[in-house]
């Protein structure tokens, strides 16, 4: 029966994705799709990071585990934003996530 499943999941998702590039993906985008795209990337990366920053627990809010992902999170958005580094960016969002744990004994 699992195997069913698996194989079930395995040809929805080749479906899925053959209707956009194999059926769709010799016609031309929209100009007001393609002119979205570049923003995808950035939206989901947004989607992913923001409930784990600000709910890292599920739905109760505790201050002293999120407090320190909220700093960590804004010194990450800073450097990133004023270098471009991704190592840069996640070696300081990381120390700082850290050091604010330890200091408030997350």
């Amino acid at each position: 029966m699992i195997w069913l499943t698996f194989i079930g999941l395995g040809l929805v998702t080749f479906l899925l994705r053959f209707s956009f590039m194999g059926l769709l993906g010799q016609r031309p985008l929209p100009a007001g799709l393609a002119r979205l795209l570049p923003f995808v990337p950035l939206a989901v990366l947004t989607a992913i990071t923001v409930p784990e920053v600000l709910l890292p627990a599920g739905w109760g809010w505790d201050t002293a585990t999120v407090l320190p992902r909220v700093l960590a999170a804004g010194v990450a958005i800073s450097v990133a934003w004023l270098t471009g580094k991704v190592g840069l960016t996640l070696l300081l969002g990381m120390l700082t996530l850290w050091l604010v744990q330890a200091a408030v004994g997350g």
